[in-house]
């Protein structure tokens, strides 16, 4: 476990294997709901975390952290390579906290990381449209509204939108 940043209220951090229990939020069907799994059950929380404490830098193509406030897991935040230049972004938060930054505090870290990466030109974000609460978030940390894809995606059981925020770096 490594810490990769700390705000004036968080601490993020990469995946350890014991976060299995830590991540109960995952288990709400509301945060869940946009999603593209359903809430996880203990065995999913295994096999999850078990994934994302592989995911430790962007050197080697994908970052996870979670998000501690005061030692409890508030959220995660994922980095992830999808082109040379190109880094996609996700997170997801406990609904109790919200209303309060941390989210947006989180992000803006992660992003900050990102973008300390010569080779990143442009970073994504993509959700279900459904998702205002994210699509605000995407807003707050300075990606902009590029692309609404008309039922492009299936997910549980029903076609949904998709929306695709981005932030493109200047040319140098």
């Amino acid at each position: 476990m490594t810490v990769v940043a700390v705000t004036a209220r968080l601490t993020l951090r990469t995946f350890s294997p014991d976060d299995e229990h830590r991540l109960d939020f995952y288990t709400d069907p509301e945060v869940c709901r946009y999603l593209m799994h359903e809430p996880w059950t203990a065995e999913d929380a295994r096999i999850a975390v078990q994934r994302r404490c592989e995911r430790t830098s962007l050197d080697t193509g994908a970052l996870g952290v979670v998000v501690e406030l005061n030692g409890r897991v508030i959220g995660t935040v994922s980095a992830w390579f999808v082109a040379e230049d190109t880094v996609e972004l996700g997170w997801t938060f406990a609904r109790d906290v919200s209303g309060h930054g941390y989210a947006t505090e989180a992000v803006q870290a992660v992003l900050d990381e990102v973008l300390a990466l010569d080779r990143v030109r442009r970073v994504t974000a993509e959700m279900d449209a459904r998702n205002a609460a994210s699509a605000r978030l995407a807003q707050r940390v300075g990606l902009r509204d590029e692309e609404l894809r008309l039922q492009d995606c299936w997910c549980k059981g029903e076609w949904t939108d998709t929306l695709v925020y981005s932030f493109t770096r200047p040319s140098r």
